[in-house]
Order: C-alpha cells, then structure tokens, then sequence
C-alpha cells in the first residue's frame, strides 16, 4: 500500500484558512457525532449487526426494504444479485443443518423466527431516526436539504476521517493559494454537491447515508493534477515490514488513483460489496479536472498572481532583506532583532511575521 505523505510543492504565498477550516469543521464533526457518543449510534450498530447474523442463519425470512440495503450494502439488486445471494444462502443453511431448531431438535415455526426478526429491525429504526448518520448524511431515498452540504462534513471512522484529511492538506492549500479563498471554497462545495448528486442518482432507492468529503477531495486532486501535474507526489511503503520511500509525478499516479476508483464503481454496480461511494469520489475528480482547465484558460490565475505581486510589493523593505541574508549566513541573533525591529513598525507585514517565526524556531526559541 502506497501512502502519500508530501510533494515537491513545499510553499504558499498566503496561509490556506478555507483548507484548514474545513479540515477543523470535519474533525469536530467528527468527535461530536462518530457511533462511539452517541447511544442511538451504538444502538443502531449493535441492532444491525444482529439482523445481520441473524439473516444469514434464516434467510428464507422476510427484510423490511429500509433494512435490506443496510443488510445487503453495496449490492444493488441489479440483475438479481441480491436474490442470488439469498438463494445461495438459503441452499447453504439447508446443506449444514444450520437454522431454526431448539434444543430438542423441533424446528421453530417460521412466524416465530420471523417475529423475531421483526423485534431486531424495529429496533434498528428506531435508532436510526436519531442517528447522526441519518440526522446529517445524505440518504439517496429521501434526501434531506441541509444534508446535501452537512454529509460533507461527516465521517464513518478514524481511517475515513485521517485518509481524507490527509488528501486534502496535500493539495487543498496549493489550490487554494493558485486561485483564491472565495474560489476555492465555491469550488470545494459545489465539487461535493456535484459528486453527491451522482451517487444520489445512481442509488435513489438506498436507505444508506452518503457521509464524508471524499467527494469535494477529488475534485481538488482533479483541479491538483491540471495545475500542478509536474509535481513529484512522495509516497511511504513497506518493503518486508521495512518502511520505504519513493516519488512519482501526480501526472502518473492520480489518474491511476481514479481509474481504480472507475473500476471499483463498475464493480458496485455489477454487485460486489462496498462501503464506499466510488462514483461519488470518480464524479468528483472528473469535476475538478474540468474545473481546473477552464480556469486555467480563464486567466484568473495569471490576475491573482498580478495582484499577489502588487502586494508584495506593498511590503517591501530593505531590513528584511538584509535580515534574510543575515539568516542565510547563519547569523541568527542579528536576523531575529532586524526582523523584531520591521515588525514592530510594519506588524501588517506578513513576509516579516513568517520570517521571525522561522528564525526563532531555528534559535529553538
């Protein structure tokens, strides 16, 4: 498994706010609403993987349609792959003897089992109607308003919530810094919303909730690799436990990334298991590709960075480049009390600010 853990873009010429707002939004989404605090949560989890294990032992029994996603999750019953997989249960239950008997051997009447089943996913409603899960994600069958923008923010666990986080600071801030705080935040959102409508229209009839930013993340990878496709993206491996690293250009590996997404979408449809929203994630990436290129042509870029130098401009000073050189040269304590002296007459000047800060952490200050 490659993990991306940086790239050759080590710098931005202003601090990406709408990258880490929406990172910190996503982190306090998280901990308010993850299963583990909340009782319906952990009711709901609990209620469904009995009905689970429950089916599989009886699975001649009848599922209420708002479970039976749940049950069956993504394997839309297309070309009957859903009834396929009851039958080869029921056959498998038949041949191991497995299935509704009591201790002394009488087999237990069908509506008992049945009841039974019943009491387990009454249950599981139950909970769900105050779920997080159900509360903010986007449920294809009956999606609330609010919860096209509030899913974005969701996440089903630690693993979803650091993978996801961690795609976006790659190539959030160096988006984010090429085009602008308003844009890219009109972006990331309508990224996402454009992504969840794909799922939605592929699944309408899912009582499943559609959580997480994937979707707005890929089409910042996509908007990533149109303006910044030379980039050497480093990966961490493990060769025979061994931690290794190695670098590719983001030209080669995010278009594998999303042709691999392309197939595992393929394979939802066609019936295999997955907790994942493939489409969502390849919609998404297509979306900030397209994005991208547009705005390249557009010539917004080429007036941000005229702006981004007229304001550099603004702050130019004669100390702080003597004060850069004085760094350079290693002279620190020289380049600390010149950098204090400029901030202290220009405190709005933000290369000055950014200079101290580094040259107090190099004196370990």
């Amino acid at each position: 498994m490659f993990i991306p853990i940086g790239h050759s873009e080590t710098s931005v010429r202003r601090w990406p706010w709408v990258t880490f707002a929406i990172m910190g939004l996503c982190l306090v989404a998280f901990l308010v609403t993850r299963p583990g605090t909340s009782a319906a949560g952990r009711e709901a989890h609990f209620a469904l993987e009995a009905i689970k294990a429950f089916y599989m032992l009886h699975p001649e029994l009848e599922l209420d349609p708002r479970v039976e996603d749940q049950v069956f999750e993504g394997m839309p019953n297309r070309q009957g792959e859903r009834d396929a997989m009851k039958e080869f249960l029921e056959e498998s239950q038949g041949g191991f003897g497995f299935g509704g008997f009591e201790d002394d051997g009488h087999r237990i009447p069908t509506a008992e089992l049945q009841a039974q089943l019943d009491e387990l996913q009454e249950r599981y409603l139950d909970a769900e109607t105050t779920n997080p899960y159900a509360e903010f994600g986007l449920i294809p069958a009956h999606p609330k308003p609010t919860a096209w923008i509030t899913h974005m923010f969701m996440h089903g666990g630690w693993g979803h919530l650091i993978f996801n986080l961690l795609f976006l600071y790659l190539a959030g801030p160096y988006v984010e810094d090429k085009w602008g705080r308003f844009l890219f935040l009109a972006f990331y959102l309508g990224g996402g919303l454009i992504s969840a409508v794909v799922y939605v229209t592929n699944f309408q009839a899912s009582e499943g909730a559609l959580i997480g930013a994937s979707g707005a993340i890929a089409a910042v990878m996509g908007a990533f690799l149109i303006r910044f496709s030379n980039t050497q993206i480093r990966f961490l491996y493990f060769f025979f436990f061994t931690p290794r690293v190695v670098d590719f250009p983001a030209w080669l590996m995010l278009p594998i990334w999303v042709l691999r997404e392309f197939f595992m979408a393929q394979a939802v449809t066609t019936g295999m298991q997955s907790g994942v929203a493939h489409v969502a994630h390849v919609a998404g990436f297509l979306v900030g590709m397209a994005v991208g290129f547009i705005i390249g042509k557009s010539g917004i870029e080429k007036h941000r960075d005229a702006a981004m130098e007229r304001g550099a401009i603004k702050y130019d000073n004669p100390k702080l480049e003597e004060a850069l050189t004085a760094r350079a040269q290693g002279q620190l304590d020289q380049a600390a009390a010149m950098l204090r002296e400029v901030v202290d007459t220009a405190p709005d000047n933000p290369d000055a600010v950014a200079a101290l800060w580094d040259v107090e952490r190099d004196r370990e200050n």
